[in-house]
């Protein structure tokens, strides 16, 4: 009995290790844009850096791109998303684009300013550094 629990054990940690380690073979930049992509809004998309780095408490982006059809809306540098103990998302440095808010697209046939704290309100609720 000892015996079949320790190679159940074994095969258990072995799984998780290559499961852990595929994640970081077919999690690329790349595929990780399109996934993403797939949930936005029609008109937006996301561009990731190739030279991103995996840590055991994240992941560390270098650049960030939040992109519309005609223009960038915001470029994140030195980004750092961290899942381990607490969820959080540092940001270095956050450039936002005014003149492409008035490029967003919209449904509506009317055509109303943009409202930054409209926008604002509907973030998650977070704590901003400085």
């Amino acid at each position: 009995m000892r015996k079949r629990c320790l190679w159940a054990l074994i095969i258990l940690l072995l799984l998780i290790v290559v499961s852990v380690g595929l994640v970081r073979v077919f999690a690329t930049p790349k595929r990780v844009a399109q996934l993403a992509n797939h949930f936005l809004a029609p008109h937006y998309h996301i561009e990731l850096a190739d030279d991103w780095q995996w840590e055991t408490t994240g992941l560390m982006l270098p650049e960030l791109k939040v992109k519309t059809d005609q223009c960038t809306l915001v470029n994140l540098n030195n980004t750092q998303v961290t899942w381990w103990n607490t969820h959080s998302l540092d940001v270095e440095k956050a450039s936002l684009n005014y003149d492409c808010l008035t490029h967003l697209p919209s449904d509506n046939a009317e055509k109303t300013p943009p409202n930054l704290t409209a926008l604002w309100a509907a973030l998650p609720i977070s704590h901003v550094k400085r």
